[in-house]
């Protein structure tokens, strides 16, 4: 976890970027985009398996523009 982030902010922004994908995903099957829809299932899946469901740690970067 970065330093300048607490636990609270990181699960949020994790749980933000899960629900986004989540929510983009089901309009592209919806549209029966299939090859859309599988480019952004293969960003948030990683080897097989939703990073929410296992050990798995984001980096974030410190905003650079401050």
């Amino acid at each position: 976890m970065n330093e300048q982030m607490n636990q609270e902010t990181y699960q949020k922004a994790v749980d933000t970027m899960g629900e986004t994908y989540f929510n983009r995903l089901a309009v592209l099957v919806d549209e029966n985009r299939i090859q859309d829809s599988d480019a952004v299932y293969s960003e948030w899946v990683v080897d097989g398996q939703d990073p929410e469901d296992g050990y798995f740690e984001f980096t974030f970067l410190p905003c650079l523009s401050e």
